[in-house]
């Protein structure tokens, strides 16, 4: 993923964020768009103009649980253990920077290892989608900049 070192920029000029979405997703573009403020970054991946995840750099694992918690009220193979696996296979990871998106990553294991369907998984990431889009449009200043490739170029989409 190429994303650019916040500390660059002295700076963040006024933007709006849904303006800024309504013109990214207006043309058939594929790619990520980066957004950096000083209350953080968030990476918003399209295909074809679509809206297909969206991610923010410092919350994705606790939203990820918290949405995880609540499908285990409905799905069963979704035990109290996941969390600690996902930890141990997929947080170690952000430590030493050695998986980009691993938030991602963790719900395409969810689905190989069959403990949600990718139905399940296109409802997980709509949710969590949806909740990253909420803190993106509070912000009022940033940079941004669209990058035509992304990690999800090579990835299973489910929404």
């Amino acid at each position: 993923m190429k994303t650019l070192p916040i500390s660059r920029y002295r700076f963040f000029p006024k933007i709006q964020p849904l303006a800024l979405l309504t013109k990214i997703t207006s043309k058939p573009v594929t790619g990520c768009l980066h957004v950096f403020s000083v209350t953080g970054s968030w990476s918003i991946y399209l295909d074809e103009g679509k809206l297909t995840y969206a991610c923010c750099s410092d919350t994705m694992f606790e939203l990820l649980y918290k949405k995880l918690h609540r499908l285990s009220q409905e799905i069963p193979n979704l035990h109290s253990g996941i969390n600690q696996q996902l930890q141990a296979i997929f947080e170690t990871g952000i430590e030493n920077q050695a998986i980009p998106n691993p938030d991602y990553l963790a719900i395409c294991w969810l689905v190989n290892q069959k403990y949600i369907n990718r139905t399940q998984a296109a409802v997980l990431i709509e949710e969590l989608t949806i909740d990253v889009l909420k803190s993106f449009l509070r912000i009022e200043e940033g940079s941004y900049e669209f990058t035509p490739e992304s990690f999800l170029d090579d990835m299973p989409k489910f929404c």
